[in-house]
């Protein structure tokens, strides 16, 4: 009897042996098997992500060398100035001065010849404008702001000392920004008209 149990033992054994081995080959391997995996890629920047946003010519992409205002991540306050009063000052090169009739000039005060006047282009939403017709538009209105020194855009056909500056407009859900800071909400006018009511 005990030579009967012996051999159906081995015999167990040799028909358990492939599972056996299959499991014990998976273990082994899943004790090499890679956990994590770390990937060194840098991100862009907001401005980075603001400006691939907007930007559609490729004259306007470059982000070398120029001086970039991103109010969607970091927003004006509401004023109310004309975006040309609001820029005033706040981009090294670029001057905005009042002309005799009240419209708003823009020169980098770097004149090289008599052909070369130092003026800027500017362009709102990549369309060559004039300052006379900015005086409706606010900081709020806009998303970016680039201005390119003299010789660092295409736009300025080479001139030495001409510059750019563009603008664009806000479109999209970036529109709701200071709609959405600004609207009350039905909770806190409620509070409001309670504490009125407890006042009288």
């Amino acid at each position: 009897m005990k030579g009967i149990f012996t051999i159906l033992s081995g015999l167990f054994f040799l028909l358990q042996a492939p599972e056996v081995l299959a499991q014990s080959n998976t273990d082994t391997a899943n004790k090499f098997t890679l956990q994590e995996a770390k990937v060194n890629k840098k991100l862009p920047s907001n401005v980075a992500i603001v400006n691939d946003r907007y930007i559609i010519r490729g004259m306007f992409r470059s982000m070398v060398n120029v001086k970039t205002l991103d109010f969607i991540d970091n927003p004006p306050p509401d004023v109310l100035m004309p975006i040309m009063e609001y820029l005033r000052g706040k981009i090294n090169g670029l001057y905005i001065n009042k002309g005799m009739n009240g419209n708003y000039v823009l020169s980098t005060m770097r004149v090289n010849s008599f052909t070369d006047d130092g003026g800027v282009k500017l362009y709102v939403d990549e369309q060559m404008s004039d300052p006379e017709f900015l005086y409706d538009l606010y900081p709020r209105d806009v998303a970016l702001v680039k201005y390119f020194p003299p010789g660092g855009s295409l736009t300025t056909g080479g001139s030495a000392s001409s510059a750019t500056l563009a603008i664009y407009t806000r479109k999209g859900e970036d529109l709701n920004y200071y709609a959405d800071k600004n609207q009350m909400k039905k909770s806190d006018i409620t509070k409001m008209v309670d504490s009125l009511k407890k006042d009288h």
